[in-house]
């Protein structure tokens, strides 16, 4: 089934449903596969045209005869230097370790690679601003003023960015990135990706796993924390890693209106979420404002 007969077959369930126009998509058997361009393999990973995990995810859901999945690349080149596809190596290498069902077909000497990096976070410098800028900084403001009190840590606007042995510049692998909101309560990091209701992205998904995995990696010192830091509240992530006191992970979509394909099968989609092997346990769900 080629990525029109797939097409085909969603609309038969909702005609609104599109698919990305720069992944393909076929279904052999029970396999699916997922095929990503040059535009899919260097964009951020919260296009559609990058969010693969979202879209083996949702496709599982809908489509209940799919197994497996694969993930390929369309072209033969690959990028040189390129933050995005490190950070697309650091997620299809997770994916495939996290759910025994997807394989990554073309990337296993590069992802063989990217394992050999020494892999360092860096930590808030200051405080994030106290003025939002746009409107989720305003409702990440509100979220975090409103439920303060209810847990142990909770702050807004993390910075994850990964490096090679020491934040420095030169040794940056993958963008510049913040994790929206988070909270710490008895054990548990809470993680939230926060999204407005008119930001109705498939891409949600693979962000969320990205910010689980970076601290799921960090809290079995698999990421390096190098210093600790006062700001953003900091202080409490870096006791909860050095004192291993992390014992679950949740993973939080925040928002009042998810992507239809998600949304029309949450339940199943949270569901498949749920059936992965994290480095710590974990646990998706859904949370609206």
């Amino acid at each position: 089934m080629n990525k029109d007969k797939i097409l085909e077959l969603l609309k038969s369930k909702n005609r609104n449903f599109r698919l990305p126009k720069h992944l393909d998509f076929s279904i052999d058997g029970k396999v699916l596969t997922i095929s990503l361009s040059m535009e899919g393999l260097t964009s951020n990973m919260q296009t559609d045209d990058a969010a693969f995990e979202g879209w083996a995810i949702c496709l599982k859901a809908w489509i209940p005869d799919i197994q497996n999945v694969i993930i390929q690349k369309q072209t033969k080149e690959l990028p040189i230097k390129n933050e995005h596809y490190n950070r697309f190596l650091y997620r299809v290498m997770k994916f495939t370790e996290t759910y025994p069902w997807a394989e990554a077909k073309d990337f296993n000497r590069e992802i063989e690679t990217f394992k050999a990096n020494k892999l360092v976070v860096n930590v808030p410098l200051k405080e994030a601003d106290k003025d939002a800028g746009h409107a989720e900084a305003k409702l990440e403001r509100e979220f975090c003023l409103k439920e303060k009190e209810n847990f142990d840590a909770l702050d807004h606007q993390l910075p994850v960015h990964l490096f090679n042995g020491k934040v420095w510049g030169d040794l940056s692998l993958t963008p510049s990135s913040f994790l929206d909101i988070w909270s710490i309560k008895d054990g548990v990091l809470n993680i939230y990706e926060l999204k407005l209701p008119t930001n109705k992205k498939v891409g949600i998904i693979s962000e969320l796993m990205f910010y689980v995995n970076v601290m799921a990696d960090i809290m079995t010192h698999n990421i390096v924390i190098p210093n600790t830091s006062v700001y953003r509240s900091f202080n409490h992530l870096y006791e909860m890693q050095e004192q291993n006191k992390c014992k679950q992970i949740n993973g939080v979509f925040l928002t009042n209106a998810l992507h239809s394909m998600i949304e029309q099968r949450k339940e199943e989609v949270i569901t498949i979420l749920n059936e992965g092997k994290f480095a710590i346990p974990t646990k998706f769900t859904h949370q609206t404002l």
